[in-house]
């Protein structure tokens, strides 16, 4: 990361001690500016516990363009294409008709973090397990307060489609509502989708996929209750056709 401003700069035999706590390199300037001296220093040491550094450039009267290096993670295609999506601006067609309570079900926390970005701006309120006995724990507890669940597929502990399972099984058992469940899955084969289906599930979307394909999926599963129609339109089998 690199920041360059067109400020006073600093002067050559100032610019070694600009990282030391508590330093003002001119005491005029620095009850002008204001600051306690520490500012530059902590960023230094927080980018070096981050296996970086903090360096700068400067001139006098010119400017001083300051560079932070750090050592990150590399992003999968799937985790970049979530994070370019949830910086994107929302468009009309694509916010809520409503607001809806919203189990997030994602073991990745950068995917869990973007989807729950993503649905926060729509409008939505969101609810958030780490895996599959989270999420089935969550629902029997707060079924009341869920409209709709993200389901992924792949977690630990309890998968997906083993959630999805022990859910229907709980409605079934307490006479509850059926609650639509979105299946968010990486794999496209058409015996997963089936496979996902069969688990109890009312719509399944293959990532990486796009907000407004998940915030109109949601407004639509809501204000519908899966109907038998819908249930076809979004490649899934209709309750009729389940049994």
């Amino acid at each position: 990361i690199r920041v360059k401003d067109t400020g006073i700069g600093f002067k050559a035999d100032e610019i070694a001690s600009i990282f030391d706590s508590y330093r003002s390199t001119n005491l005029v300037l620095g009850s002008h500016y204001g600051g306690s001296g520490l500012g530059l220093s902590i960023a230094k040491q927080l980018a070096q516990h981050m296996g970086g550094d903090l360096t700068v450039n400067s001139e006098w009267q010119v400017g001083s363009a300051f560079t932070c290096t750090f050592l990150c993670d590399r992003l999968s295609a799937e985790e970049l294409a979530l994070v370019k999506q949830s910086a994107a601006p929302t468009s009309p067609e694509a916010r809520s008709s409503g607001t809806r309570q919203v189990l997030v079900v994602e073991d990745n926390e950068i995917n869990r973090k973007c989807l729950c970005f993503i649905l926060k701006k729509a409008g939505h309120t969101c609810f958030v397990a780490v895996d599959g006995l989270e999420a089935v724990n969550a629902y029997q507890q707060q079924h009341a307060l869920l409209d709709v669940i993200l389901m992924d597929t792949l977690m630990p502990k309890k998968n997906g489609l083993e959630a999805t399972q022990e859910i229907r099984q709980f409605e079934k058992a307490q006479h509850l509502p059926r609650k639509p469940i979105i299946s968010l899955s990486g794999n496209a084969l058409e015996q997963d989708k089936a496979a996902a289906f069969k688990a109890g599930v009312d719509a399944y979307i293959t990532k990486p996929f796009n907000k407004e394909q998940v915030c109109n999926l949601i407004d639509q599963l809501c204000s519908t209750c899966a109907s038998p129609v819908l249930m076809a339109n979004l490649g899934g089998p209709s309750p009729a056709m389940q049994r």
